[in-house]
């Protein structure tokens, strides 16, 4: 889980974000019915960082990561399949 709830500037660099993820592929993903690498939930509450993650969201995607942003943490736990008290560590929910 990346929480960008807390964010007020991104330095959005699309083709590092690209090759970063691309990196991430363990071989050619041109075949039907792939498993993604890994999942990724973003939670961002502002607008804007909402748009910024769908963006960097599209790029992962891409490049086999499923990627979904989330206003709710407790919808991202849903699709994570956790609770929020555990993604919140000491922090608590």
């Amino acid at each position: 889980m990346l929480d960008l709830s807390r964010v007020k500037h991104f330095a959005l660099d699309y083709a590092g974000l690209s090759d970063l993820s691309s990196t991430l592929e363990p071989g050619d993903r041109s075949g039907e019915d792939l498993q993604p690498i890994f999942r990724m939930a973003i939670l961002c509450s502002d607008s804007y960082a909402f748009g910024m993650a769908r963006m960097m969201a599209s790029v992962l995607d891409r490049n086999g990561i499923e990627t979904r942003v989330f206003r709710d943490l407790q919808v991202l736990g849903d699709w994570l399949g956790l609770s929020p008290k555990l993604l919140m560590g000491e922090q608590g929910a």
